[in-house]
C-alpha cells in the first residue's frame, strides 16, 4: 500500500479556516475545541506555533507546540486529525514532528494533557515514548480528568 505524500509546514493565516474545522470536527462533542479566536492567536503570536500536515493541498490535520521563554519542556498543547483523513498515521506524523522540533531545539521534554478515556492516543502517545506522570482532575469542560505525559528526549 503506497502512503500518500505531505507536508508539515508552520500555519499561516489563511489557514485558519481549515484549522478551526480540524478543530471543530474533533472537539465539538464536550466543548473542548479552541475558538476562532484562540486558534488565531497559536497560529499567529505563540512563542513555538501552529504546524499544520497537507496533503493533496488540503489541510487535513494540525498540531500547537508551547514553550515558555528559557522552558526546557515543549508542550504539545494541541494534536488533531480531520476525521475524513483518519486512519492514515497523520496523527503519529505530527506527534513524531513535534518531537523531532523539541529534539533539534534542546528542549529536554515534551508534555501532553490527554482525556483518560481517549483510548486510541493514550495508545499512539505510549508507543511513541510518552509516560504517564499524573493526572488533572475535572481539566475538560465536561468535568473528565485528563492524563499528563512526558517524553524525555535522549
Amino acid at each position: 500500500m503506497k502512503m500518500e505524500e505531505y507536508t508539515i509546514r508552520k500555519a499561516i493565516g489563511s489557514d485558519l479556516d481549515a484549522i478551526m474545522e480540524i478543530e471543530t470536527d474533533s472537539f465539538t462533542v464536550n466543548n473542548d475545541n479552541f475558538s476562532k479566536r484562540e486558534l488565531k492567536y497559536l497560529i499567529e503570536k505563540s512563542k513555538v506555533g501552529c504546524f499544520v500536515l497537507e496533503m493533496g493541498g488540503e489541510v487535513l490535520a494540525y498540531t500547537s507546540l508551547l514553550a515558555r521563554a528559557n522552558a526546557s519542556n515543549l508542550r504539545i498543547y494541541s494534536l488533531a486529525v480531520h476525521s475524513k483523513a483518519r486512519g492514515k498515521k497523520l496523527g503519529e506524523a505530527l506527534l513524531k514532528f513535534g518531537i523531532q522540533y523539541a529534539k533539534e531545539n534542546g528542549f529536554a521534554s515534551a508534555t501532553l494533557e490527554v482525556k483518560v478515556n481517549n483510548k486510541p492516543a493514550i495508545s499512539l502517545y505510549q508507543k511513541n515514548g510518552f509516560e504517564t506522570f499524573s493526572i488533572k482532575e475535572n481539566y475538560y469542560h465536561d468535568g473528565s480528568n485528563a492524563f499528563c505525559m512526558r517524553r524525555m528526549m535522549e
